[in-house]
């Protein structure tokens, strides 16, 4: 049979079916790039080949439509039937479903793309240049010091257990991990369903002193996610608290796109986020706890503010919050700024004989009980064991975006499948037309606020310095349809 054809297929967008051959693989799809079903069939089968070893997709990259709507059937093929781990990245990374699937992972450790490959074991004697991991990766007391060596990581062909280490205070060793994905499916049983494990595939059980779990990289759910296991990422019996509270937890939840499961309850059980942080800081610490997600202290700027603010402080329990408000020269509150960027006060609501500054410190906070309750008095920045009261833009939900903030979408290039060049190495050119193939601009920054907030997206990712969308016309002008000067 004659399939050279077959070699000029870069895309498809039909159902495929292959049956009842006697081919050894699929190779005569090996140039096929993209699977469009959108509008037609949304089926992968493959079975009754029984010399079929290999699929020999070696360019597929896209599989649509994504999120367990495309489905693949392959069974009943040659016992050492294998995918490679090229092929299984791309069942993983578009969520392909299986239905009466047989399948295992092939021992081969080249990839097209020379992605270094690893099974795991020893991870004091493991290369630290591994991409792409094959096997159950485990960090415990007694391999947590070598941790540094999964740091290029992006890819775990198996499960991820992290337990019981006593030094690990954070997972920035896994900055750079994407997705675990499993293929212990060893046979069919009568019904045809695959013995999936049950065991969540990432756990996070009985540290000592972990305390921060961010995955920065993570935006696909382990798979596959049969029955039973529902995405699940356990976090359990650590002695550190992880999630602080409920927000924390679903915003985790969220940028992983996975369920989890936090000593033994999901996010929606635990305690909400109170608005009023009542631990004491320092204005300075203050301002900072917010500012990585494009907060400020609050800043009032009307009377309605004023009530606004008071009553959301007193109904916590607090006596005094800080308040974004910062003043330069004794009983003149003209000289008062807000710390938002906004510009000089507008409002005041002083006590009697305020501003009053202490030395060089004109910090502000508002008394919430008391005869001179939602009055305003200066302090010393440095004083300790004032809660605080925050705020950030308004923002609409929007399930499409992760980083969603003040009706803008950021894309940060270290989160983008791109190849390492692209992004770390971009001109201003390349920058452009790769955030144009998404349908967007270069970031234009137009308030001190989204400075803090855009950086706090790279904080973990190592770039010295970012691209953004300015450019010289009569002074800096931001490339976007506002065209609106520097600030």
């Amino acid at each position: 049979m004659d399939l050279s054809g077959f070699l000029l297929l870069k895309n498809l967008s039909s159902e495929l079916k292959v049956y009842n051959t006697q081919l050894e693989d699929l190779s005569f799809l090996k140039n096929l790039e993209v699977i469009d079903a959108e509008f037609g069939y949304k089926f992968l089968s493959i079975m009754d080949n029984p010399n079929l070893k290999r699929l020999g997709f070696e360019s597929l990259k896209t599989i649509l439509p994504e999120n367990n709507t495309f489905t693949m059937e392959i069974k009943s093929n040659h016992q050492d039937f294998c995918i490679t781990t090229n092929e299984l990245q791309v069942l993983a990374v578009h969520r392909v479903d299986f239905l009466m699937t047989q399948m295992k992972l092939c021992e081969d450790l080249n990839r097209r793309d020379g992605e270094k490959v690893c099974h795991f074991g020893d991870l004091s004697t493991m290369d630290s240049d591994c991409l792409h991991i094959i096997g159950d990766v485990s960090i415990n007391n007694e391999n947590e010091k070598f941790v540094g060596k999964l740091k290029n990581v992006t890819f775990i062909y198996g499960s991820l257990t992290i337990k019981g280490t006593e030094e690990l205070e954070s997972l920035d060793f896994l900055s750079n991990f994407r997705q675990a994905a499993n293929l212990k499916i060893d046979g069919e049983r009568s019904d045809f369903t695959p013995e999936f494990d049950q065991t969540p595939m990432v756990r996070i059980i009985s540290n000592e002193k972990l305390q921060k779990v961010w995955l920065h990289s993570m935006r696909s759910p382990p798979y596959p996610q049969p029955e039973g296991t529902h995405r699940i990422i356990e976090i359990d019996g650590n002695s550190m608290e992880i999630f602080r509270d409920q927000r924390e937890c679903l915003l985790f939840q969220k940028l992983t796109q996975s369920q989890i499961k936090y000593n033994k309850q999901s996010c929606s059980k635990l305690e909400p986020a109170t608005t009023v942080n009542p631990i004491g800081l320092k204005h300075l610490e203050a301002e900072h706890e917010f500012s990585q997600f494009g907060g400020t202290l609050a800043t009032i700027k009307t009377a309605v503010d004023n009530r606004a603010i008071y009553t959301l402080a007193a109904s916590a329990g607090v006596n005094s919050i800080w308040i974004g408000l910062f003043c330069y020269a004794n009983g003149n509150s003209t000289l008062c700024v807000h710390d938002d960027d906004s510009g000089p006060m507008i409002y005041t609501s002083f006590t009697f004989g305020d501003p009053n500054l202490q030395g060089n410190d004109g910090c502000v906070y508002m008394r919430t009980s008391g005869r001179t309750a939602a009055q305003w008095v200066t302090s010393s920045c440095g004083v300790a064991g004032m809660p605080f009261v925050c705020e950030t833009p308004l923002t609409l939900g929007d399930q499409t975006c992760i980083h969603n903030y003040n009706g803008y979408c950021y894309l940060p290039s270290h989160e983008l499948n791109l190849h390492k060049n692209d992004t770390s190495n971009a001109t201003y050119s390349k920058a452009s037309a790769i955030c144009a193939s998404y349908n967007a601009t270069l970031a234009s920054i137009h308030s001190k606020p989204e400075v803090d907030y855009i950086h706090a997206l790279f904080k973990s990712s190592g770039a010295p310095g970012l691209l953004l969308g300015a450019i010289p016309v009569d002074g800096f002008y931001w490339n976007d349809s506002l065209m609106n000067p520097v600030f």
